[in-house]
């Protein structure tokens, strides 16, 4: 467990109702165990920052999809000394808050009333503004036109579903334009690059694609959620990895991708985690956790009491998150954050940077497989079917012991080998019986992009522990439930 200072008891030590980090190294977070001492956010960003998100306030934070009407909207402001407070305390609904531009003012969704709005950021002026699930609000910097991009209509399920993408003048909500209509798209998460040609979307869920705005050309790259697209115009953009864990990137000009774990922070403890978004500012991002509860599904359906919000630093190469903001320590849940940093509107220099430098370098491709001679010590229970809906796959985690290395490099004792417990709606057929040794072959997690948005089953609470692919097929015949 990575230790620190819980945000009540810092935010004593430093004497201001600020945002407290803590900062730790490298995407196997509990492998580098590097850990600075604690610091306000605004020396995390280097600028005045703004932070929105909503609280359950009824229940047992056990809706993460704000779905009901027992929420409020939060925010805090690292200038006015007020630390966290509501803008709008009526209880009701306000699923997923977007900062405008300036942030000055924050649009939202009544998700039962099918309606979103706008407020300005010390909660006056609330105003209609259409009916849908308002997704991405985006600025024009030719014409400084400000657009609301919503979904017109959208189903019943979790995921939301529905079509068509529209967007309206955020101050002449009467003018409108259709967007995109040829397939279904999920509401969470659409982002626009800084230009607005291109947008990383679920077109629909789980699908994740580029849409590119100005050919209305629709190119998939691969399956998860949650996708995301930078502020600025260097066309990076992410997908959330199945086990809730991990960021997947990639420039949409290129094919390498590469991972980086969001369940390090101080006090996640490598749980899920979940909301991930995009800042204002390329460097910066958002996410809620730790989830510790399981659910008919996940830990995610679970929710819980003290999940967080929490704001990520990149690195310059975007390699890893090097820093982290405990935004908020409250029994009841907070989800959906958005983070606003001032003095980022302009951000092409991030776009131009890495292109001048080459900072972001191209992933690896080669990964050696291994044989291992290995002793199952840990498993997890495959889920039923109905446990994971809507998805229709899921790998599992077993844990072994190393007893010998057949062949290729493994210094690991103790190894993470996911099955398949589910495929295409079926069972697999694949556990060794427990303390038996077995010959395993096997291939890195992270030489298969093509699995990271796959559902993964884990019960395993070692954040440590290397993570393989079974590649055996005689664990892969698969049998009806």
């Amino acid at each position: 467990m990575i230790g620190f200072i819980p945000y009540r008891e810092m935010k004593r030590l430093v004497g201001k109702a600020c945002l407290i980090a803590c900062c730790i190294h490298g995407v196997g977070c509990a492998r580098s165990q590097g850990i600075s001492e604690p610091v306000p956010v605004e020396i995390l960003t280097g600028h005045r920052t703004r932070i929105v998100w909503v609280r359950q306030v009824v229940g047992d934070g056990n809706d993460p999809f704000a779905t009901g009407k027992n929420f409020v909207l939060m925010g805090m402001d690292t200038r006015d000394g007020r630390g966290e407070r509501p803008i709008l305390d009526t209880v009701r609904n306000y699923r997923k808050p977007l900062f405008t531009e300036d942030g000055e003012r924050i649009v939202f969704t009544d998700l039962p009333g099918a309606q979103f709005f706008v407020v300005n950021w010390d909660g006056t002026d609330l105003r209609f503004l259409g009916e849908g699930l308002a997704m991405e609000v985006w600025r024009d910097s030719v014409s400084g036109i400000e657009w609301v991009y919503y979904l017109g209509s959208f189903g019943s399920s979790e995921t939301r579903d529905g079509s068509p993408v529209m967007r309206i003048r955020l101050d002449q909500p009467d003018l409108k334009e259709l967007v995109w209509d040829q397939t279904e798209v999920t509401p969470d998460n659409f982002q626009l690059s800084a230009d607005g040609t291109l947008a990383a979307g679920l077109f629909p869920w789980k699908q994740w694609s580029i849409l590119n705005l100005k050919t209305k050309v629709l190119e998939p790259q691969g399956k998860g959620c949650w996708t995301s697209m930078a502020p600025d115009n260097s066309y990076l953009c992410w997908v959330f990895d199945g086990a809730h864990k991990n960021l997947l990137l990639k420039r949409a000009d290129h094919t390498s991708m590469w991972k980086i774990a969001v369940n390090c922070a101080p006090g996640t403890e490598g749980h899920e985690m979940y909301h991930p978004r995009w800042s204002n500012h390329a460097r910066y991002i958002a996410i809620t956790g730790p989830y510790r509860v399981m659910g008919r599904y996940n830990a995610i359906t679970g929710g819980g009491q003290g999940m967080n919000v929490y704001v990520g630093r990149f690195r310059k190469d975007f390699r890893e998150i090097e820093k982290w903001a405990q935004v908020t320590d409250h029994d009841d849940g907070d989800f959906f954050p958005d983070v606003w940093v001032s003095g980022s509107a302009d951000v092409s220099y991030i776009a131009s940077s890495l292109e001048t430098n080459n900072q972001i370098a191209p992933a690896t491709s080669e990964f050696a497989p291994i044989q291992v001679i290995a002793r199952l010590v840990e498993v997890t229970n495959t889920p039923s079917l109905e446990a994971i809906k809507p998805y229709q796959a899921t790998l599992v985690e077993y844990v072994y012991d190393v007893v010998s290395v057949e062949d290729g490099i493994c210094d690991d004792e103790q190894i993470i080998v996911q099955h398949w417990g589910i495929r295409d709606g079926e069972y697999v057929d694949l556990r060794p019986e427990m303390g038996k040794t077995v010959l395993l072959r096997l291939e890195p997690v992270s030489s298969h992009p093509e699995l990271q948005g796959e559902r993964v089953s884990s019960t395993v609470d070692d954040p440590t522990l290397q993570s393989y692919l079974n590649m055996d097929e005689k664990y892969l015949t698969r049998r009806r439930p």
